[in-house]
C-alpha cells in the first residue's frame, strides 16, 4: 500500500479516533533467519514494523523487560517467547535487517495472541533499511459493525486504492485455510472414538467390581435391603469415582491446555 493511499484511507467516515487523529496504524512486514538456541538449524522470524497508534489497536501489550523502543532508532523489542527460542534476540542483543542492525532493547507480551512470535521496530526505521515506500497493511478500528462493513466495501469498491479490507477475525481464519477444518474435524473424529472406548472400559471395570462383591451383595439382602436400593447404591459409588477421576483428568491437562492456548492460538479477539 502507497503513502499516498494510506492519505486517503486515515480520513474515511466510519473509524474511531481519539482526539483529532483517526486510529490508523500502518505497519510493514519482513522476516528474518535466526537459529535456535541449543542448535544449528532455526527458522524465519517475522519482523514488524509499527507505528504508535498499534498499541491502542491490540490490547495486551506490554513490556515486561528493558524498555519500548523510540520512534526512529534502530532499535526493537522482542517478544519473550521469541526471545526465549531464538539466539541473539535477548535483550542488548543485535539482528541485522539486510545492512542495518537493530538493537534490542526490551522484551514484551501480547497476552498469548499472535504477535507473541514476533519483534517490533518503527514502521519507518524499518522501512528505511528495507528500502520500501509501501506499508504491508493498515490497521484500523471501526466505530460499529455496521460502520466495518460500509468501511470495507467502500475500500474494497474504490478502484483508485486497488485494495481489499476485511474484518481481522476473518483474516485469520482465511490464513488457516482448508487445514485447519480437516484438522478440527479429525480432532472430532478421536476425541468420539476414545470416548466410546473410555465407556466400554468403564462398563467392564465397573462389571467387574461388582462381580467380585456378590458376597457383599448377598449379605446386603440378608440384612433386608432391596434390589433397587442395592442398584442405586452401587450407581452412586461409580458416579463418586468418576467424577474424582474426571478432576485429577482436568487438573492434569491444565498446564496442557496453557502451553497450547499461549502458543497455538492463531488470533484472539481484541
Amino acid at each position: 500500500m502507497s503513502r499516498e493511499n494510506l492519505g486517503d484511507l486515515k480520513f474515511l467516515d466510519g473509524i474511531v479516533r481519539e482526539g483529532d487523529q483517526p486510529l490508523v496504524a500502518p505497519e510493514l512486514l519482513t522476516l528474518i533467519y535466526k537459529p535456535r538456541k541449543g542448535m544449528s538449524q532455526g527458522s524465519n522470524v517475522t519482523i514488524r514494523g509499527v507505528g504508535p497508534m498499534s498499541y491502542k489497536l491490540r490490547s495486551g501489550f506490554k513490556i515486561v523487560a528493558g524498555r519500548m523502543f523510540q520512534p526512529g532508532p534502530a532499535e526493537a523489542v522482542v517478544a519473550r517467547r521469541i526471545s526465549e527460542r531464538f539466539q541473539g534476540l535477548d535483550v542488548g542483543d543485535k539482528f541485522r535487517i539486510q545492512a542495518t542492525d537493530f538493537t534490542v532493547v526490551g522484551l514484551f507480551e501480547a497476552g498469548g495472541k499472535a504477535f507473541e512470535s514476533e519483534a517490533w521496530v518503527d514502521v519507518n526505521a524499518l522501512a528505511d533499511a528495507t528500502k520500501r515506500e509501501t506499508v504491508s497493511s493498515v490497521l484500523m478500528r471501526a466505530k460499529d459493525q455496521a460502520a466495518l462493513e460500509s468501511l470495507a466495501k467502500r475500500i474494497t469498491d474504490d478502484q483508485r486504492l486497488h485494495l481489499k479490507a476485511v474484518a481481522e477475525r476473518k483474516f485469520y481464519e482465511d490464513q488457516q485455510g482448508a487445514a485447519s477444518g480437516v484438522l478440527k474435524a479429525l480432532a472430532v473424529f478421536i476425541g468420539f472414538i476414545m470416548a466410546v472406548g473410555a465407556g466400554f472400559a468403564g462398563m467392564n471395570t465397573m462389571y467387574a467390581a461388582v462381580a467380585r462383591r456378590t458376597k457383599e451383595i448377598g449379605t446386603l439382602r440378608v440384612l433386608g435391603f432391596r434390589r433397587r436400593s442395592i442398584l442405586v447404591a452401587f450407581v452412586l459409588e461409580s458416579v463418586a469415582i468418576a467424577v474424582i477421576g474426571v478432576a485429577i483428568g482436568i487438573l492434569l491437562a491444565l498446564p496442557l491446555n496453557f502451553c497450547f492456548d499461549r502458543h497455538c492460538e492463531f488470533y484472539e479477539l481484541q
